[in-house]
C-alpha cells in the first residue's frame, strides 16, 4: 500500500479522469450508492442557503479543473483515515474499468458532496482570550474562523452548519443520509 495519496496517484499514473472517476467510485462505496440526486438533496437540506449552493454548483459544473481540484482535496482528506486508504486505492485502480461518467454535472455533484462529507473546514484564524471573572475564576474563549480552500467555492464552507462537530467531518461515514 502506498504511504501517501500522491504515491498512489503516481504509481497508477492517474490522469484527471482517473481521479474524478475514482472519487465517484469511492463515494459510491462510502455512501451505499447514493445517487447524485440524493447527494444534492442532502446538501440542500443542510445548506444555510440552498440557492447559493445551486449557484456554486453551476459554477463548478463549468470548470473541470475545479472539479479535479475538489476531487483531489476530498481524496486527500479521506486519506487521513488509514482505514479508508485501501478503498481509495481500489477506487482509483478500478476507475476506468466501468463505463465512465462523462457528464460534468454528475461529477460536479459528486465532487461537491465529497467536499461536504470529507473535508473539514481549515481554520484561518484562531483567537484565544483568557479573562478573569468577577468571582476570580478565569475563563478561556477560543474563536475559530474558517476560510474554504477552493477559489470557485469560496463560500462553500459557510453554506453548512454541521451537527457532528463543525463544518466538514473527516472521512465520510457509511450509509445513506
Amino acid at each position: 500500500m502506498s504511504s501517501s495519496l500522491t504515491d498512489a496517484l503516481n504509481e497508477l499514473h492517474a490522469d484527471p479522469d482517473t481521479v474524478q472517476q475514482g472519487l465517484r467510485l469511492f463515494m459510491s462505496e462510502q455512501t451505499n450508492d447514493l445517487t447524485p440526486t440524493e447527494m444534492l438533496a442532502e446538501m440542500k437540506s443542510k445548506a444555510r442557503d440552498p440557492e447559493e449552493l445551486e449557484q456554486l454548483l453551476a459554477r463548478l459544473r463549468e470548470d473541470n479543473a475545479a472539479i479535479n481540484q475538489a476531487a483531489l482535496a476530498s481524496l486527500e482528506a479521506a486519506w487521513t483515515d488509514p482505514s479508508a486508504r485501501p478503498s481509495i486505492q481500489a477506487s482509483l485502480r478500478h476507475a476506468k474499468d466501468k463505463l465512465p461518467v462523462i457528464e460534468l454535472g454528475i461529477l460536479a455533484i459528486v465532487a461537491m458532496y465529497a467536499m461536504y462529507r470529507c473535508i473539514p473546514a481549515q481554520p484561518t484564524k484562531t483567537t484565544t482570550t483568557i479573562a478573569a471573572g468577577k468571582d476570580g475564576n478565569y475563563t478561556q474563549t477560543t474563536t475559530v474562523e474558517h476560510e474554504p480552500f477552493l477559489p470557485i467555492v469560496s463560500a462553500f464552507g459557510r453554506l453548512f452548519t454541521r451537527t457532528d462537530g463543525g463544518e466538514g467531518s473527516g472521512a465520510p461515514s457509511k450509509g445513506k443520509g
